[in-house]
Protein backbone atom coordinates (compact mmCIF):
# COMPACT_ATOMS: atom_id res chain seq x y z
CA UNK A 1 0.00 0.00 0.00
CA UNK A 2 1.38 3.36 -0.94
CA UNK A 3 0.01 6.77 -0.16
CA UNK A 4 1.76 10.02 -0.74
CA UNK A 5 2.73 12.12 2.24
CA UNK A 6 2.25 15.85 1.78
CA UNK A 7 4.46 16.75 4.70
CA UNK A 8 7.88 18.25 4.13
CA UNK A 9 10.87 17.23 6.18
CA UNK A 10 11.43 19.83 8.82
CA UNK A 11 15.01 20.98 9.30
CA UNK A 12 17.78 21.17 11.80
CA UNK A 13 19.12 22.40 15.12
CA UNK A 14 17.50 21.72 18.46
CA UNK A 15 18.96 21.18 21.90
CA UNK A 16 17.50 21.34 25.36
CA UNK A 17 19.30 22.64 28.42
CA UNK A 18 18.75 21.39 31.94
CA UNK A 19 19.60 23.67 34.82
CA UNK A 20 18.13 24.86 38.09
CA UNK A 21 20.45 27.11 40.08
CA UNK A 22 17.80 27.51 42.74
CA UNK A 23 17.65 23.76 43.36
CA UNK A 24 21.18 22.53 42.90
CA UNK A 25 23.26 25.23 41.29
CA UNK A 26 23.91 22.77 38.46
CA UNK A 27 26.41 20.87 40.56
CA UNK A 28 27.52 18.17 38.16
CA UNK A 29 29.77 16.65 40.80
CA UNK A 30 26.86 15.87 43.12
CA UNK A 31 25.60 12.58 41.68
CA UNK A 32 22.70 12.22 44.09
CA UNK A 33 21.49 15.74 43.31
CA UNK A 34 21.78 15.04 39.59
CA UNK A 35 19.64 11.93 39.95
CA UNK A 36 17.05 13.87 41.93
CA UNK A 37 17.09 16.74 39.45
CA UNK A 38 16.66 14.30 36.59
CA UNK A 39 13.55 13.02 38.32
CA UNK A 40 12.23 16.60 38.32
CA UNK A 41 12.40 16.91 34.53
CA UNK A 42 11.58 13.27 33.69
CA UNK A 43 8.03 11.92 33.47
CA UNK A 44 6.50 8.46 33.41
CA UNK A 45 4.16 7.90 30.43
CA UNK A 46 1.35 5.60 31.53
CA UNK A 47 -1.45 3.60 29.95
CA UNK A 48 -2.55 -0.03 29.79
CA UNK A 49 0.30 -1.05 27.48
CA UNK A 50 0.42 -4.62 28.84
CA UNK A 51 -3.32 -5.18 28.27
CA UNK A 52 -3.91 -6.11 31.92
CA UNK A 53 -6.56 -3.46 32.59
CA UNK A 54 -3.96 -1.43 34.51
CA UNK A 55 -3.98 2.14 33.11
CA UNK A 56 -1.26 3.29 35.55
CA UNK A 57 1.37 1.00 34.03
CA UNK A 58 4.68 2.73 33.30
CA UNK A 59 5.16 2.24 29.54
CA UNK A 60 7.95 4.64 28.60
CA UNK A 61 9.65 7.87 29.58
CA UNK A 62 9.53 11.51 28.60
CA UNK A 63 10.75 14.93 29.66
CA UNK A 64 8.96 18.19 30.45
CA UNK A 65 9.35 20.51 27.49
CA UNK A 66 6.91 23.25 28.58
CA UNK A 67 4.02 23.49 31.02
CA UNK A 68 1.78 21.97 28.31
CA UNK A 69 4.06 19.64 26.34
CA UNK A 70 5.97 16.44 27.06
CA UNK A 71 8.77 15.18 24.81
CA UNK A 72 8.86 11.41 24.18
CA UNK A 73 9.40 8.75 21.49
CA UNK A 74 6.87 8.14 18.72
CA UNK A 75 6.98 4.35 19.09
CA UNK A 76 5.76 4.79 22.66
CA UNK A 77 2.40 6.25 21.63
CA UNK A 78 1.89 5.65 17.91
CA UNK A 79 -0.63 2.85 18.51
CA UNK A 80 -2.72 5.27 20.60
CA UNK A 81 -2.89 8.26 18.26
CA UNK A 82 -5.92 6.95 16.39
CA UNK A 83 -7.86 5.95 19.54
CA UNK A 84 -6.79 8.46 22.16
CA UNK A 85 -10.38 9.25 23.15
CA UNK A 86 -10.84 5.66 24.35
CA UNK A 87 -7.48 5.32 26.15
CA UNK A 88 -6.53 6.61 29.58
CA UNK A 89 -3.14 8.12 28.69
CA UNK A 90 -1.50 10.09 31.49
CA UNK A 91 1.90 11.33 32.59
CA UNK A 92 3.28 11.34 36.12
CA UNK A 93 5.81 14.06 36.96
CA UNK A 94 7.78 15.15 40.00
CA UNK A 95 8.54 11.70 41.33
CA UNK A 96 11.95 10.70 42.62
CA UNK A 97 10.35 7.35 43.30
CA UNK A 98 7.46 6.38 41.03
CA UNK A 99 5.52 4.70 43.83
CA UNK A 100 5.40 7.78 46.12
CA UNK A 101 2.28 9.83 46.60
CA UNK A 102 3.65 13.27 45.66
CA UNK A 103 3.46 12.66 41.93
CA UNK A 104 1.80 15.20 39.66
CA UNK A 105 -0.66 13.54 37.26
CA UNK A 106 -1.87 15.05 34.00
CA UNK A 107 -4.08 13.60 31.28
CA UNK A 108 -2.88 13.73 27.67
CA UNK A 109 -5.45 15.12 25.21
CA UNK A 110 -3.34 15.34 22.05
CA UNK A 111 -0.58 13.22 20.54
CA UNK A 112 1.66 14.90 17.96
CA UNK A 113 3.87 12.43 16.08
CA UNK A 114 6.42 13.51 13.50
CA UNK A 115 4.81 13.17 10.08
CA UNK A 116 7.70 11.09 8.70
CA UNK A 117 7.86 8.63 11.62
CA UNK A 118 8.33 5.06 10.42
CA UNK A 119 8.95 1.77 12.20
CA UNK A 120 9.94 -1.25 10.13
CA UNK A 121 12.60 -3.95 9.91
CA UNK A 122 15.11 -1.34 8.78
CA UNK A 123 14.74 0.54 12.06
CA UNK A 124 12.93 3.45 13.61
CA UNK A 125 13.23 6.83 11.92
CA UNK A 126 12.01 10.27 13.08
CA UNK A 127 11.15 8.61 16.38
CA UNK A 128 9.91 11.68 18.20
CA UNK A 129 6.54 12.83 19.54
CA UNK A 130 5.00 15.53 21.70
CA UNK A 131 2.18 14.98 24.18
CA UNK A 132 -0.16 17.88 24.90
CA UNK A 133 -1.52 18.02 28.45
CA UNK A 134 -5.19 18.78 29.10
CA UNK A 135 -4.19 20.84 32.16
CA UNK A 136 -0.86 22.72 32.18
CA UNK A 137 1.76 21.98 34.82
CA UNK A 138 2.30 24.63 37.49
CA UNK A 139 6.01 25.15 38.11
CA UNK A 140 5.28 27.61 40.92
CA UNK A 141 3.14 25.43 43.14
CA UNK A 142 4.67 22.07 42.21
CA UNK A 143 8.20 22.30 43.62
CA UNK A 144 9.27 18.86 42.41
CA UNK A 145 8.96 19.49 38.68
CA UNK A 146 11.12 21.48 36.27
CA UNK A 147 11.15 22.05 32.55
CA UNK A 148 14.07 21.45 30.25
CA UNK A 149 15.48 24.77 29.04
CA UNK A 150 16.45 25.67 25.53
CA UNK A 151 19.10 28.16 24.39
CA UNK A 152 17.87 31.47 23.02
CA UNK A 153 20.57 31.82 20.37
CA UNK A 154 20.47 28.92 17.94
CA UNK A 155 23.20 30.53 15.82
CA UNK A 156 25.73 29.24 18.34
CA UNK A 157 24.93 25.68 17.30
CA UNK A 158 27.00 25.63 14.13
CA UNK A 159 27.15 21.91 13.60
CA UNK A 160 24.31 19.60 14.52
CA UNK A 161 26.75 16.68 14.75
CA UNK A 162 28.47 18.35 17.72
CA UNK A 163 25.39 17.71 19.86
CA UNK A 164 26.35 15.48 21.53
CA UNK A 165 30.09 16.13 21.53
CA UNK A 166 32.44 13.15 21.40
CA UNK A 167 34.79 14.81 23.93
CA UNK A 168 32.32 15.11 26.83
CA UNK A 169 30.80 12.18 28.77
CA UNK A 170 27.10 11.41 28.43
CA UNK A 171 24.70 10.64 31.23
CA UNK A 172 21.47 8.69 30.98
CA UNK A 173 18.61 8.11 33.39
CA UNK A 174 16.06 5.33 33.61
CA UNK A 175 13.40 3.97 35.91
CA UNK A 176 14.76 1.06 37.95
CA UNK A 177 12.66 -1.67 39.53
CA UNK A 178 13.58 -2.20 43.18
CA UNK A 179 12.43 -4.99 45.53
CA UNK A 180 12.15 -3.97 49.17
CA UNK A 181 10.92 -6.82 51.38
CA UNK A 182 7.55 -7.82 49.90
CA UNK A 183 6.99 -4.55 48.08
CA UNK A 184 8.11 -3.42 44.67
CA UNK A 185 8.93 0.21 43.96
CA UNK A 186 10.62 2.16 41.21
CA UNK A 187 13.40 4.69 41.42
CA UNK A 188 15.49 6.82 39.11
CA UNK A 189 18.82 5.34 38.05
CA UNK A 190 21.67 7.35 36.51
CA UNK A 191 24.42 5.83 34.35
CA UNK A 192 27.25 6.98 32.12
CA UNK A 193 27.20 6.16 28.41
CA UNK A 194 29.93 6.17 25.79
CA UNK A 195 29.29 7.86 22.47
CA UNK A 196 30.05 5.64 19.46
CA UNK A 197 31.62 7.29 16.44
CA UNK A 198 29.17 7.34 13.55
CA UNK A 199 31.87 5.81 11.33
CA UNK A 200 31.83 2.68 13.50
CA UNK A 201 30.76 -0.13 11.11
CA UNK A 202 27.95 -1.41 13.36
CA UNK A 203 26.66 2.08 14.15
CA UNK A 204 26.89 3.04 10.49
CA UNK A 205 24.71 0.05 9.58
CA UNK A 206 22.09 0.77 12.23
CA UNK A 207 21.78 4.55 11.85
CA UNK A 208 19.95 5.63 8.72
CA UNK A 209 20.90 9.32 8.96
CA UNK A 210 23.66 10.61 11.23
CA UNK A 211 22.02 14.05 11.43
CA UNK A 212 18.89 12.48 12.90
CA UNK A 213 20.37 9.72 15.10
CA UNK A 214 23.49 8.73 17.04
CA UNK A 215 24.80 5.60 18.79
CA UNK A 216 25.98 4.94 22.32
CA UNK A 217 27.41 1.83 23.94
CA UNK A 218 26.13 0.55 27.26
CA UNK A 219 26.16 -2.48 29.53
CA UNK A 220 24.72 -5.79 28.22
CA UNK A 221 21.50 -5.82 30.28
CA UNK A 222 20.31 -2.46 28.95
CA UNK A 223 16.58 -2.30 28.39
CA UNK A 224 14.69 -0.71 25.51
CA UNK A 225 12.96 2.05 27.51
CA UNK A 226 11.76 4.35 24.77
CA UNK A 227 11.81 8.08 25.40
CA UNK A 228 14.54 8.03 28.06
CA UNK A 229 16.64 11.23 27.88
CA UNK A 230 20.40 11.36 27.41
CA UNK A 231 22.23 14.37 28.85
CA UNK A 232 25.55 16.12 28.35
CA UNK A 233 27.29 18.79 30.46
CA UNK A 234 27.64 21.78 28.13
CA UNK A 235 28.32 25.42 29.07
CA UNK A 236 27.75 24.80 32.78
CA UNK A 237 24.37 23.22 32.22
CA UNK A 238 22.90 19.78 31.67
CA UNK A 239 21.64 19.62 28.10
CA UNK A 240 19.33 16.93 26.77
CA UNK A 241 20.89 15.95 23.46
CA UNK A 242 18.77 12.92 22.60
CA UNK A 243 15.98 10.54 23.51
CA UNK A 244 16.14 6.77 23.33
CA UNK A 245 14.76 5.24 20.14
CA UNK A 246 15.86 1.58 20.30
CA UNK A 247 18.38 -0.87 21.78
CA UNK A 248 20.29 -3.38 19.63
CA UNK A 249 22.35 -6.31 20.97
CA UNK A 250 25.79 -6.71 19.41
CA UNK A 251 27.88 -9.78 18.69
CA UNK A 252 30.41 -8.89 21.41
CA UNK A 253 27.78 -9.23 24.14
CA UNK A 254 27.25 -5.51 24.59
CA UNK A 255 24.49 -3.38 23.15
CA UNK A 256 24.13 -0.20 21.17
CA UNK A 257 21.53 2.37 22.05
CA UNK A 258 20.14 4.35 19.12
CA UNK A 259 19.07 7.87 20.08
CA UNK A 260 17.03 10.47 18.24
CA UNK A 261 19.32 13.51 17.89
CA UNK A 262 17.26 16.42 19.21
CA UNK A 263 19.41 19.04 17.49
CA UNK A 264 17.83 18.00 14.21
CA UNK A 265 14.22 18.65 15.22
CA UNK A 266 14.27 22.22 16.57
CA UNK A 267 12.01 23.75 13.94
CA UNK A 268 9.48 20.92 14.14
CA UNK A 269 9.23 21.22 17.91
CA UNK A 270 9.00 25.01 17.75
CA UNK A 271 6.21 24.80 15.17
CA UNK A 272 4.13 22.65 17.52
CA UNK A 273 4.90 24.36 20.84
CA UNK A 274 4.32 27.87 19.46
CA UNK A 275 1.17 26.98 17.55
CA UNK A 276 -1.89 28.68 19.03
CA UNK A 277 -4.18 26.41 17.05
CA UNK A 278 -3.20 22.75 17.16
CA UNK A 279 -5.18 22.02 14.02
CA UNK A 280 -2.93 24.31 12.00
CA UNK A 281 0.18 22.22 12.71
CA UNK A 282 1.11 18.87 11.24
CA UNK A 283 -1.44 16.92 13.24
CA UNK A 284 -3.84 14.51 11.59
CA UNK A 285 -7.54 15.15 12.01
CA UNK A 286 -9.28 13.16 14.71
CA UNK A 287 -9.83 9.60 13.49
CA UNK A 288 -13.21 8.09 12.79
CA UNK A 289 -14.03 5.22 15.16
CA UNK A 290 -16.10 2.36 13.68
CA UNK A 291 -17.81 0.57 16.55
CA UNK A 292 -19.11 -2.96 16.22
CA UNK A 293 -19.95 -5.75 18.66
CA UNK A 294 -18.27 -9.10 17.90
CA UNK A 295 -20.58 -10.91 20.32
CA UNK A 296 -23.66 -10.01 18.27
CA UNK A 297 -22.13 -9.89 14.77
CA UNK A 298 -21.30 -13.14 12.96
CA UNK A 299 -18.58 -11.69 10.73
CA UNK A 300 -16.71 -8.51 9.81
CA UNK A 301 -16.21 -7.40 13.41
CA UNK A 302 -13.03 -7.70 15.48
CA UNK A 303 -12.05 -7.48 19.14
CA UNK A 304 -10.91 -3.85 18.77
CA UNK A 305 -12.75 -1.10 16.91
CA UNK A 306 -11.24 0.25 13.70
CA UNK A 307 -9.92 3.83 13.97
CA UNK A 308 -9.30 5.38 10.57
CA UNK A 309 -7.56 8.72 10.06
CA UNK A 310 -8.75 11.07 7.35
CA UNK A 311 -5.16 11.96 6.46
CA UNK A 312 -3.76 10.66 3.19
CA UNK A 313 -0.42 9.27 4.30
CA UNK A 314 2.23 7.57 2.22
CA UNK A 315 2.16 3.91 3.28
CA UNK A 316 -1.18 4.36 5.01
CA UNK A 317 -1.21 4.21 8.81
CA UNK A 318 -0.66 1.47 11.33
CA UNK A 319 -3.95 -0.16 12.27
CA UNK A 320 -5.15 -0.46 15.84
CA UNK A 321 -3.77 -3.85 16.94
CA UNK A 322 -6.36 -6.64 16.45
CA UNK A 323 -8.93 -4.37 14.82
CA UNK A 324 -8.76 -6.50 11.64
CA UNK A 325 -8.82 -9.99 13.16
CA UNK A 326 -10.11 -11.59 9.96
CA UNK A 327 -6.82 -11.01 8.09
CA UNK A 328 -4.02 -13.62 7.98
CA UNK A 329 -0.47 -13.77 6.70
CA UNK A 330 0.08 -16.34 3.92
CA UNK A 331 3.54 -17.93 3.79
CA UNK A 332 5.06 -20.11 1.07
CA UNK A 333 7.55 -22.99 0.96
CA UNK A 334 7.19 -23.65 4.71
CA UNK A 335 8.88 -20.32 5.36
CA UNK A 336 8.17 -17.91 8.20
CA UNK A 337 8.40 -14.99 5.75
CA UNK A 338 5.23 -13.16 4.78
CA UNK A 339 4.34 -13.57 1.09
CA UNK A 340 0.81 -12.23 0.82
CA UNK A 341 -2.41 -11.84 2.78
CA UNK A 342 -5.71 -13.60 3.08
CA UNK A 343 -8.93 -13.49 5.08
CA UNK A 344 -10.80 -16.05 7.18
CA UNK A 345 -13.91 -17.38 5.47
CA UNK A 346 -14.61 -20.13 8.02
CA UNK A 347 -12.64 -22.11 10.55
CA UNK A 348 -11.45 -24.35 7.69
CA UNK A 349 -11.14 -21.97 4.72
CA UNK A 350 -8.98 -18.94 3.84
CA UNK A 351 -9.64 -16.56 0.94
CA UNK A 352 -6.61 -15.19 -0.95
CA UNK A 353 -5.43 -14.40 -4.48
CA UNK A 354 -4.61 -17.03 -7.08
CA UNK A 355 -1.45 -15.11 -7.93
CA UNK A 356 -0.28 -15.62 -4.35
CA UNK A 357 -0.37 -19.44 -4.36
CA UNK A 358 -0.08 -20.25 -8.07
CA UNK A 359 2.49 -23.04 -8.41
CA UNK A 360 2.55 -23.88 -4.70
CA UNK A 361 1.97 -27.45 -3.55
CA UNK A 362 -0.22 -28.67 -0.72
CA UNK A 363 1.51 -28.48 2.68
CA UNK A 364 3.98 -25.90 1.29
CA UNK A 365 1.60 -23.08 2.24
CA UNK A 366 0.95 -21.97 5.82
CA UNK A 367 -1.14 -19.19 7.29
CA UNK A 368 -0.46 -17.15 10.43
CA UNK A 369 -3.60 -15.88 12.16
CA UNK A 370 -4.18 -13.62 15.14
CA UNK A 371 -1.23 -11.26 14.56
CA UNK A 372 -0.64 -7.53 14.21
CA UNK A 373 3.16 -7.47 14.15
CA UNK A 374 4.12 -10.35 11.86
CA UNK A 375 7.65 -10.49 13.32
CA UNK A 376 7.09 -10.44 17.08
CA UNK A 377 3.47 -11.51 17.70
CA UNK A 378 2.75 -15.12 18.61
CA UNK A 379 0.72 -16.55 15.72
CA UNK A 380 -1.75 -19.36 15.26
CA UNK A 381 -0.13 -21.41 12.45
CA UNK A 382 -2.10 -23.71 10.13
CA UNK A 383 -1.06 -25.74 7.04
CA UNK A 384 -3.01 -25.58 3.80
CA UNK A 385 -4.00 -29.20 3.06
CA UNK A 386 -5.74 -28.29 -0.19
CA UNK A 387 -5.41 -25.32 -2.57
CA UNK A 388 -8.35 -24.40 -4.81
CA UNK A 389 -7.47 -21.95 -7.60
CA UNK A 390 -10.23 -20.61 -9.84
CA UNK A 391 -10.31 -22.82 -12.96
CA UNK A 392 -10.25 -19.81 -15.30
CA UNK A 393 -7.25 -18.15 -13.69
CA UNK A 394 -4.45 -17.61 -16.20
CA UNK A 395 -1.38 -15.89 -14.83
CA UNK A 396 0.34 -15.70 -18.21
CA UNK A 397 -2.31 -13.52 -19.89
CA UNK A 398 -1.52 -10.59 -17.60
CA UNK A 399 -5.16 -9.58 -17.06
CA UNK A 400 -5.52 -10.86 -13.49
CA UNK A 401 -9.06 -11.98 -14.19
CA UNK A 402 -10.34 -14.67 -11.81
CA UNK A 403 -7.47 -13.92 -9.44
CA UNK A 404 -8.96 -15.79 -6.53
CA UNK A 405 -8.10 -18.88 -4.51
CA UNK A 406 -9.30 -20.71 -1.41
CA UNK A 407 -7.11 -22.64 1.02
CA UNK A 408 -8.45 -25.52 3.12
CA UNK A 409 -6.52 -25.56 6.37
CA UNK A 410 -6.16 -28.10 9.16
CA UNK A 411 -6.64 -28.18 12.05
CA UNK A 412 -9.45 -25.64 11.97
CA UNK A 413 -9.10 -22.21 13.53
CA UNK A 414 -10.77 -21.50 16.85
CA UNK A 415 -13.17 -18.61 16.20
CA UNK A 416 -13.15 -16.38 18.15
CA UNK A 417 -11.02 -18.36 20.61
CA UNK A 418 -8.13 -16.94 22.60
CA UNK A 419 -6.82 -15.05 19.56
CA UNK A 420 -10.18 -13.26 19.10
CA UNK A 421 -10.28 -14.24 15.44
CA UNK A 422 -13.11 -13.10 13.21
CA UNK A 423 -14.58 -14.27 9.92
CA UNK A 424 -14.76 -11.91 6.96
CA UNK A 425 -18.16 -10.97 5.52
CA UNK A 426 -18.61 -11.50 1.78
CA UNK A 427 -21.09 -9.49 -0.27
CA UNK A 428 -23.73 -11.20 -2.41
CA UNK A 429 -25.47 -9.67 -5.44
CA UNK A 430 -28.48 -10.87 -7.39
CA UNK A 431 -27.82 -9.58 -10.91
CA UNK A 432 -25.04 -8.64 -13.30
CA UNK A 433 -25.99 -4.96 -13.12
CA UNK A 434 -25.94 -5.05 -9.32
CA UNK A 435 -22.55 -6.79 -9.39
CA UNK A 436 -21.03 -4.22 -11.75
CA UNK A 437 -22.21 -1.32 -9.59
CA UNK A 438 -21.11 -2.74 -6.25
CA UNK A 439 -19.43 -1.03 -4.57
CA UNK A 440 -20.79 2.18 -6.06
CA UNK A 441 -18.46 4.80 -7.56
CA UNK A 442 -16.96 7.09 -4.93
CA UNK A 443 -17.64 4.71 -2.03
CA UNK A 444 -15.29 4.99 0.93
CA UNK A 445 -13.24 1.81 1.21
CA UNK A 446 -10.34 0.56 3.31
CA UNK A 447 -7.41 -1.59 2.20
CA UNK A 448 -5.57 -3.61 4.84
CA UNK A 449 -2.34 -5.56 4.75
CA UNK A 450 1.37 -5.76 5.37
CA UNK A 451 2.20 -4.09 2.05
CA UNK A 452 5.24 -1.90 1.42
CA UNK A 453 5.20 1.42 3.25
CA UNK A 454 7.84 3.07 1.08
CA UNK A 455 7.95 4.31 -2.45
CA UNK A 456 9.67 2.06 -4.98
CA UNK A 457 10.63 -0.61 -2.44
CA UNK A 458 9.21 -4.11 -2.25
CA UNK A 459 9.74 -5.24 1.34
CA UNK A 460 6.76 -5.62 3.64
CA UNK A 461 5.72 -3.69 6.70
CA UNK A 462 6.24 -5.45 10.03
CA UNK A 463 2.90 -4.23 11.38
CA UNK A 464 -0.54 -4.32 9.85
CA UNK A 465 -1.39 -1.12 7.98
CA UNK A 466 -4.61 0.35 6.68
CA UNK A 467 -5.55 3.16 4.32
CA UNK A 468 -8.78 4.80 3.27
CA UNK A 469 -9.35 4.93 -0.49
CA UNK A 470 -12.30 5.36 -2.87
CA UNK A 471 -14.07 3.27 -5.45
CA UNK A 472 -13.28 4.63 -8.94
CA UNK A 473 -15.95 4.70 -11.61
CA UNK A 474 -15.66 1.90 -14.18
CA UNK A 475 -15.84 4.51 -16.94
CA UNK A 476 -12.82 6.40 -15.66
CA UNK A 477 -10.19 6.44 -18.41
CA UNK A 478 -7.39 5.21 -16.16
CA UNK A 479 -9.58 2.45 -14.76
CA UNK A 480 -10.63 1.32 -18.24
CA UNK A 481 -6.98 1.01 -19.23
CA UNK A 482 -6.11 -1.45 -16.45
CA UNK A 483 -9.16 -3.66 -15.87
CA UNK A 484 -10.39 -6.21 -18.37
CA UNK A 485 -13.78 -7.35 -17.07
CA UNK A 486 -15.97 -4.93 -15.10
CA UNK A 487 -18.08 -7.80 -13.78
CA UNK A 488 -15.05 -9.45 -12.17
CA UNK A 489 -12.78 -6.51 -11.41
CA UNK A 490 -13.02 -2.93 -10.20
CA UNK A 491 -10.69 0.00 -9.50
CA UNK A 492 -10.07 1.74 -6.22
CA UNK A 493 -7.48 4.22 -5.05
CA UNK A 494 -6.88 7.94 -4.88
CA UNK A 495 -7.28 10.32 -7.79
CA UNK A 496 -4.20 12.18 -6.66
CA UNK A 497 -1.03 11.17 -8.45
CA UNK A 498 1.02 8.70 -6.41
CA UNK A 499 2.68 5.29 -6.35
CA UNK A 500 1.16 2.04 -5.13
CA UNK A 501 2.46 -1.37 -4.18
CA UNK A 502 -0.10 -3.56 -2.47
CA UNK A 503 -0.18 -6.77 -0.49
CA UNK A 504 -1.47 -9.52 -2.81
CA UNK A 505 -4.56 -11.21 -1.40
CA UNK A 506 -5.15 -8.38 1.07
CA UNK A 507 -8.79 -7.39 1.47
CA UNK A 508 -10.60 -4.22 0.51
CA UNK A 509 -13.55 -3.55 2.78
CA UNK A 510 -16.57 -1.30 3.14
CA UNK A 511 -18.31 -0.28 6.36
CA UNK A 512 -21.95 -1.44 6.39
CA UNK A 513 -23.05 0.34 9.54
CA UNK A 514 -22.50 -2.46 12.06
CA UNK A 515 -19.80 -4.58 10.38
CA UNK A 516 -17.13 -4.57 7.64
CA UNK A 517 -17.87 -6.29 4.34
CA UNK A 518 -15.13 -7.52 2.00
Amino acid sequence: MHFLSQFNLLPLLFVTILCSKTLYGCDKNNEQDLVKYNSFIAVSVRYDCQHKNEPNTHCCSGTILTESYILTAANCVDSLSSRLSSVDLTIAAGIYNRSKSNEVIRKVDQIVIHSKWINDRHGRKHNIALLHLSTPLDFTSDKCIARIYRPADFNSLKNVLEYPSSSIPLSGISWERQHISAATSFGVKQFEISLVDYNDPICYRLVSNIEQQFCTRLYPDSQDASGEPILQWIENRWMQVGLLSSVVDTADGNCLRIYTRLAYYQEWIESIVNSKNLKSSNIANAPMIYECNPTTTECGCSRENVALSSAKIFGGEEAVPFSWSMIVSVRLKNSEEHSCSGTILTAYYILTSADCVDGASDFEVTIAAGIHDRITDFAMIRYAHEIYIHPHWNKSDGTYRNDIAILRIFPPLSIPGGFSLARTCISYTNSKNETINYPSAGSNLVVVGWGSTRYNESYFSDTLHQAGINMIDNNDSICQAVIHDVEKQFCAGAYEKGPCRGDSGGPILQWKGTYWEQ
